[in-house]
């Protein structure tokens, strides 16, 4: 059976919440211990205890840029089976700079 659009939908608000309490372990805790991360540029493969070590730098220099809230805006389940899913989202990044003031980015 297919994963239903309501349990992406969960995830992804779920997912999107920890990302922007700067909860490393809540973060991580939606990611398999191994798992495939893809996009324009092509697919790696990530280890989850690989990507718990980068998150913590990534997040300083996000904050540092300006980055104040992380936002959802809009995910399509392209493809589903009882185990895997695959989604195109768009992200909106919300930064205050003090040279631009505020600055939102699609992602």
């Amino acid at each position: 059976m297919p994963i239903s659009h309501d349990a992406v939908a969960s995830f992804f608000q779920k997912f999107a919440a920890s990302s922007n309490s700067k909860d490393t372990p809540a973060e991580i805790s939606h990611f398999a211990d191994v798992f495939v991360a893809a996009g324009p540029s092509g697919n790696v493969i990530v280890k989850v205890e690989d990507f718990a070590k980068v998150l913590p730098k990534r997040r300083q220099l996000l904050e540092a840029s300006g980055l104040v809230h992380t936002s959802l805006k809009s995910f399509d389940v392209t493809a589903s089976t009882d185990r895997h899913v695959v989604v195109n989202n768009t992200w909106e990044m919300d930064f205050k700079t003090q040279t631009h003031g505020p600055v939102t980015i699609p992602v």
